[in-house]
């Protein structure tokens, strides 16, 4: 996996696409199981349906909101090259401004919803339950430990990069 890091400080100055694509297949796993658990034990097609355009409404409103801050989206380019979105199209303007507190209280609490929605129908099955929850502390997990630890988006309420490599980064790596 060819990754483009800045040799000073090891970020990530630009997203490999082999990232995107581990994101994707952990985004999948919980995904796939919450829609087994809804379709299995929920009374209607309905629900999965509602389910979906949570997810899907989620998304759009991150990418309005968040992604737009992100450095990786003002890299050049018309297409956005991210863990997320590779591929979409940039259709909003680039926000270098700071992120409002409304946007950082927003993605956990998204997040929150999408993610809790399907627990009512997982509670019938314990084992798909406990996976669940599982594939999704694996899929946190990944985030901090891979991604945000080396994301060159300092502004962002998610990044975890050391004050010392921020510095290191800013005064000549970038």
């Amino acid at each position: 996996m060819k990754t483009e890091t800045c040799a000073q400080s090891e970020l990530l100055t630009k997203i490999p696409f082999s990232l995107f694509v581990f994101y994707k297949v952990a985004t999948f796993v919980p995904a796939l199981i919450a829609l087994y658990a809804i379709v299995m034990f929920a009374d209607t097609i309905l629900w999965t349906g509602a389910y979906v355009a949570i997810f899907l409404v989620h998304v759009a409103i991150v990418y309005r909101i968040k992604c737009t801050h992100c450095t990786y989206y003002q890299l050049p380019g018309e297409k956005l090259q991210c863990m997320w979105l590779w591929g979409t199209p940039k259709v909003f303007p680039a926000n270098t401004g700071p992120e409002s507190p409304l946007n950082k209280l927003y993605v956990p609490f998204g997040m929150a919803v999408v993610a809790l929605f399907p627990v009512y129908w997982l509670r019938s099955n314990w084992v798909l339950l406990v996976l669940y929850f599982a594939a999704i502390a694996v899929l946190v997990a990944s985030l901090f430990m891979f991604t945000c630890s080396r994301c060159t988006y300092f502004g962002c309420s998610h990044n975890r990069v050391p004050v010392h490599i921020q510095d290191r980064y800013r005064a000549g790596a970038g």
